[in-house]
Formats: C-alpha cells, sequence, structure tokens
C-alpha cells in the first residue's frame, strides 16, 4: 500500500513538474517579444535602393535577415544554425512546365448561373448585421496590432526635391499635417529646383505573441463571429 501511495506521489510530482514547465515555455512564447530594425536607404541620382530587416526573439535564440535587392535575400538562424538556407535553388525544369489545360464541357452560361448564386448567397452573409459587427471587431483588432507592431523609435533623413516649387510644396503641404507627430524623427532638406531623392531610414519596434493571440481569442469568443463563421460553414454545405 505504501509501495502504491508513493507512486502516485512520485507521479503526480513528474506531472506538476512537466504542466509548470508548459506553462514556463506558453508564458515565454506569449509574453518574450520579437524584436526588429529597419534600415535602408534611397539615392535616385545614383540608383542605389537598399531595405534590410533585422529580427531576433529570446535573445537571439532565433533570428535572420531580409536584405533587398541582395542574391540571398532571407536568412533565419535558430542557435546560430542556419534553418532557411539563402543559397539560390535552381527551379526545376519539369517544375516549370504549364500545367495542361482541362476543358470543361460545362456551358458559359451554366457558369454564369453558378458564379449569380454563389455572389448572392455570398452577399445575403454580407448584408446581415452580424457580418457588419464582425468586420468591424476585425478592424479594430487589426489596427490595434498595427499600432503595437509600429516601431517605438525611428529616424528619417535626407533630402527631397520634386523638381519645381509647385511639386515640392506639394507634397511638404502633405508631411506638414504629420509633423506634430514624426516632427521630431524626421529631418529632411527640401529642394524647390531639382528633383532629387536621398533619404535614410532606420527603425525598431517589438511585437509580442500575447497580443496577437489576444485579439484572435476576442474575435473567438465574440457571438457575431462566431455566427458568421456557422452561416459560412452551412453555405459551403449547401
Amino acid at each position: 500500500m505504501n509501495a502504491f501511495l508513493l507512486i502516485l506521489k512520485v507521479t503526480g510530482i513528474v506531472l506538476l513538474f512537466l504542466l509548470a514547465v508548459l506553462l514556463v515555455l506558453l508564458m515565454i512564447v506569449l509574453l518574450v517579444p520579437v524584436r526588429y530594425r529597419l534600415a535602408g536607404h534611397a539615392d535616385r541620382e545614383n540608383k542605389e535602393y537598399l531595405f534590410e530587416l533585422r529580427f531576433g526573439w529570446l535573445l537571439g535564440v532565433i533570428r535572420g535577415t531580409m536584405v533587398f535587392p541582395s542574391e540571398n535575400p532571407v536568412s533565419v538562424y535558430v542557435l546560430k544554425k542556419r534553418l532557411v538556407p539563402s543559397e539560390n535553388v535552381s527551379p526545376d525544369p519539369e517544375e516549370q512546365k504549364e500545367p495542361e489545360q482541362e476543358f470543361s464541357q460545362e456551358s458559359f452560361y451554366d457558369k454564369i448561373i453558378k458564379i449569380s448564386e454563389k455572389s448572392k448567397r455570398w452577399l445575403q452573409i454580407l448584408t446581415q448585421p452580424e457580418t457588419e459587427e464582425t468586420l468591424r471587431s476585425a478592424l479594430s483588432e487589426m489596427l490595434g496590432i498595427l499600432k503595437k507592431l509600429f516601431p517605438r523609435k525611428y529616424h528619417i533623413s535626407g533630402c527631397f526635391g520634386g523638381g519645381s516649387p509647385d511639386q515640392t510644396g506639394e507634397i511638404l503641404s502633405i508631411v506638414s499635417m504629420l509633423w506634430p507627430v514624426i516632427g521630431d524623427h524626421v529631418q529632411i532638406f527640401w529642394d524647390f529646383e531639382k528633383e532629387v531623392l536621398q533619404l535614410e531610414f532606420d527603425a525598431a519596434g517589438r511585437l509580442r505573441a500575447g497580443s496577437i493571440a489576444a485579439a484572435a481569442l476576442r474575435l473567438i469568443l465574440n457571438k457575431n463571429c462566431r455566427i458568421l463563421a456557422a452561416r459560412i460553414r452551412n453555405r459551403e454545405r449547401g
């Protein structure tokens, strides 16, 4: 009897330990942010353009780069081991062959009728009040994620000219409306006579997976979202 209780006790401790490990891993995945850095420059006169994105997660355990234009644009590493090779792979000639076209015996009129019926069913779903509420909620969640994804630090500098005072002035008037927000981060010399584009930018930000998971959970728990999903499933079955 004592041996049986000891086995149960050890089993319970092991299960609790595994559960604690899983919870810690889940918290790490949800709360540790993915950090990114954007940098690049554009020079129209010398036809030089460069865009570079660097990202990392968990103190560089997972990191990667995206550089355009480049012969090796994408590289992803896990513990210093390359996960996504950046070597150019020559396409297989067999894969480049265009698939043979299959001609259906269905008449053009029948296709039009089917498309019309599907359009009516989709229009009926999209015009429901629940659909409008769901789309409004989804848009709100997406804007919230984009707000958190927006760079916390950024700087843009360089020279810009539209080629004439009128064109440069129009662009400057548009930028000036954003000046209360971006004024401390942007330093641009405006040339009202020449057509110039010489810009450099640098930005850094972060995003937690927990933010995306929370937004997805709120949509799943949304009553209108579940109603819309059920209607779409019923439409597909029908």
